[in-house]
């Protein structure tokens, strides 16, 4: 066995070694564009309407709304009204914030109970939009 090492022999076996190696870092980093990654959760926001709201007095009324299709009776809830403005002459106007939201009855679409799902995000965009309500509607105004 009686090998002669010649220029052109290792040049030959260096350049084959290296396209193996080459090809194979190639085959096993090679990524599939076709899979599809998982997208990431997204926090879907609730659809909020009022349905129905009355009010019995200046502080005290009841509504009912609807969540994502179910209807959320509120048996009762208590309102502050308090004079406010813009800052600017002739802005003002009675602003309405709610207190206390009583006992919320949650039905489904047929109108069987169903256990109640609502969180504290939730109960703040009932409240907001309570406000909102009888605001617009101006169902409750404050003498200045």
């Amino acid at each position: 066995m009686n090998t002669k090492l010649t220029p052109h022999n290792s040049f030959k076996v260096t350049l084959f070694t290296a396209a193996l190696t080459v090809s194979a870092l190639a085959v096993a980093f090679h990524t599939d564009l076709n899979v599809r990654q998982p997208a990431p959760a997204q926090n879907m926001q609730s659809e909020y309407g009022i349905v129905s709201l009355k009010m019995h007095d200046q502080s005290r009324g009841e509504a009912i709304l609807n969540l994502d299709g179910f209807r959320l009776n509120i048996s009762s809830f208590e309102v502050q009204a308090y004079p406010d403005s813009y800052g600017v002459p002739g802005s003002e106007f009675t602003a309405v914030e709610v207190m206390e939201l009583g006992e919320i009855n949650v039905f489904d679409a047929n109108g069987n109970p169903y256990k109640d799902f609502t969180d504290h995000q939730d109960h703040r965009e009932i409240n907001s939009m309570i406000a909102g309500y009888i605001m617009k509607h101006r169902l409750v105004e404050v003498q200045s």
